[in-house]
């Protein structure tokens, strides 16, 4: 939760997005970041368009780093 109250999150592999459309609902928030990697980057896109403020970052499917 930030100084002002309000509470952030963060999307790990979210596929078509739904948790984080709850998480939306929840908060009134958009995520502050999207992690994933690339073998989901085609079903992350539902999530992507819909929160474009958030950074999108992709990890490394062998080694887990961005």
């Amino acid at each position: 939760m930030t100084k002002d109250g309000k509470i952030k999150f963060g999307l790990s592999v979210p596929l078509i997005g739904g948790m984080g459309v709850a998480n939306k609902n929840a908060t009134g928030e958009d995520p502050s970041f999207i992690l994933s990697y690339e073998a989901f980057k085609d079903n992350d896109a539902h999530c992507v368009n819909r929160f474009t403020s958030a950074k999108y970052l992709l990890a490394d499917s062998e080694t887990n780093k961005l």
